[in-house]
């Protein structure tokens, strides 16, 4: 029987999460875990951007930070890419705090999230990319539902492309189709 999962909290992005999104994605070992480079603004560079985005919120993406039980943001997650006209989107997650890493917070945030979007979303398939080498991040996949769906080679990088399906999804969770009526699958 799997280990349980810890408690996670998703909530809203903000403008406050700048300073901990820049230790992140300054850092060269989290960076090369997403296959980019890390970052090399200054803050005050990362934080006017960081605004900017935040004014001009993409309506094809949803962007969650990850917390802790008790409130301490370790990470984040997002769905972008979303086309509604094929009822898909992408999604990713990062676990940015070390001491959080292989202990199933990845998992837990990703089952919540997914649960999240096929709950109350359109969408019914989600796929992701991760290098093909981040085997920590592929049992996190793997845990919350997704399977390997080929290799992909971009920018010199291979990637093990994964995907869930919403009907694979109620399988797996026994969870009922709550959709509308005019949003679900015709029998």
């Amino acid at each position: 029987m799997p280990a349980e999962l810890p408690k996670v909290n998703l909530r809203p992005k903000r403008l406050e999460d700048a300073e901990l999104d820049y230790q992140w994605q300054t850092d060269p070992e989290f960076a090369s875990l997403h296959a980019k480079e890390a970052v090399t603004l200054s803050f005050a560079q990362f934080q006017e951007e960081y605004a900017e985005v935040f004014k001009n919120r993409w309506p094809g993406r949803l962007h969650f930070a990850i917390e802790t039980e008790q409130g301490l943001c370790i990470g984040d997650c997002a769905c972008h890419n979303i086309r509604h006209d094929e009822a898909e989107g992408e999604v990713g997650i990062n676990i940015a705090r070390r001491e959080y890493w292989g202990k199933g917070y990845g998992a837990a945030a990703l089952s919540q999230f997914v649960e999240y979007i096929f709950s109350c979303t359109g969408l019914k398939k989600l796929k992701l990319r991760t290098l093909e080498g981040n085997l920590r991040a592929q049992r996190s996949f793997i845990r919350a539902g997704f399977r390997p769906a080929g290799v992909l080679e971009d920018g010199g990088h291979r990637f093990l492309r994964m995907e869930l399906s919403r009907e694979e999804w109620l399988k797996m969770t026994g969870h009922h189709d709550r959709m509308p009526a005019d949003s679900a699958e015709e029998s």
